[in-house]
């Protein structure tokens, strides 16, 4: 939901709403408030200009929303005009505030306007589990699964990273949910553990602290499998991972782990902080 800027008219174009500026010249502004599928930012801006002639995108400047959603902002030149575009990435959807720019006298105009109506969108969801930004293990494969992200490494000894949506805090401490996924998440399908190591302090590169816990166990008549979960705090979230393998640990899964762990970013709160752009500009 975004306001309607003052001395602007707005109107109905099926899920889309339009808004006109003061003197109905220079252009207008079109906003779906939800697409699906989500879909990196790569892809979203390739589906709002599909079937236009772009002749130069700029990079996007990445922003949050004014009650703490991840957005992004890009220009596009095309054969007739400018497309000043707002995206802002939701749960499993976003929203698109497309500015098509007629009279390049009008193009600030329309610029500040696609600016603050980004910013100011609305979508109430509240404290839920919510997807975050980190970056990726390089060549690992990856899939969802429900809540969960898992990277898989594929070769002749598979390691694969589950990775969990962020959990509001008020479900429980980052130890509390350590607990619940080292012994009761998979206690009912059997599994036993064997041993367990004592809780590890760790800390991400942007802030985030929290516990680290290595056990082994197995499943009835499966081998057994080593895993290392990781539960990360701030004032409003626990992030929580886990590493599983049935080869061996090695050195270097741990490192992979850890500079996974190190690149986890915190939510945003209300009005947070410049996103890096390589967590969301990559297809």
């Amino acid at each position: 939901m975004i306001p309607i800027p003052s001395g602007w008219r707005a109107q109905r174009d099926g899920d889309a709403l339009v808004l006109l500026p003061p003197d109905d010249t220079g252009g207008f502004v079109r906003y779906v408030e939800r697409v699906r599928p989500l879909a990196s930012l790569t892809a979203i801006a390739e589906r709002i200009l599909a079937g236009t002639e772009v002749l130069a995108i700029d990079e996007p400047e990445l922003i949050e929303t004014d009650e703490g959603e991840y957005a992004a902002r890009l220009s596009a030149v095309t054969q007739s005009g400018r497309r000043e575009i707002g995206i802002v990435l939701v749960d499993d959807f976003y929203a698109v505030i497309d500015a098509h720019v007629e009279n390049p006298d009008a193009l600030e105009l329309f610029r500040s306007t696609v600016d603050r109506l980004t910013r100011a969108d609305v979508h109430a969801l509240g404290e839920r589990r919510r997807w975050y930004r980190h970056a990726p293990p390089a060549g690992w494969r990856s899939r969802r699964r429900g809540s969960e992200t898992i990277y898989e490494s594929g070769g002749e000894r598979p390691i694969a990273i589950t990775m969990w949506h962020a959990m509001p805090r008020r479900i429980g401490s980052s130890s509390e949910l350590l607990a619940t996924a080292m012994f009761e998440q998979d206690a009912d399908a059997g599994f036993a553990l064997i041993d367990a190591t004592t809780e590890q302090l760790v800390r991400s590169e942007t802030g985030l602290s929290g516990s680290m816990i290595t056990i082994r166990g197995n499943f009835p008549d499966l081998p057994v499998t080593e895993r290392v979960l990781v539960a990360l705090e701030d004032a409003g979230y626990v992030y929580m991972l886990k590493l599983e393998t049935a080869g061996g640990l090695k050195t270097d899964d741990m490192a992979v782990l850890a500079d996974l762990v190190a690149s986890i970013r915190p939510l945003p709160n209300r009005r947070g902080e410049q996103l890096d752009a390589f967590y969301i500009w990559a297809a």
